[in-house]
């Protein structure tokens, strides 16, 4: 009868090793899960950098010339007003 309890054992050996070996096997998916969502992220948010920074040079781009426009257009009445002056 001490032969059944020892078939018994073996048997849940058998089931944890199977169990163990399954767990490991999920622990290795989940974790290159993830690494392939930490590099989807990394990647993501230096997309999002690269468009932002885009952004602010073409703002810089375009604040730079509405400058100029403005300076420009200061400029061409100043010319006026002393082409005027000078006239008097």
């Amino acid at each position: 009868m001490s032969h059944y309890p020892s078939q018994d054992h073996e048997k849940e050996v058998d089931n944890r090793t199977v169990e163990l070996e399954m767990l490991r096997e999920r622990r290795t998916a989940v974790h290159e899960e993830l690494q392939r969502l930490d590099e989807l992220r990394a990647k993501e948010a230096e997309d999002y950098k690269a468009l932002t920074n885009a952004c602010l040079q073409y703002s810089c781009c375009v604040l730079l010339s509405y400058a100029f426009i403005c300076f420009e257009m200061h400029f061409t009445i100043l010319l006026h007003s002393l082409t005027l002056i000078t006239m008097l």
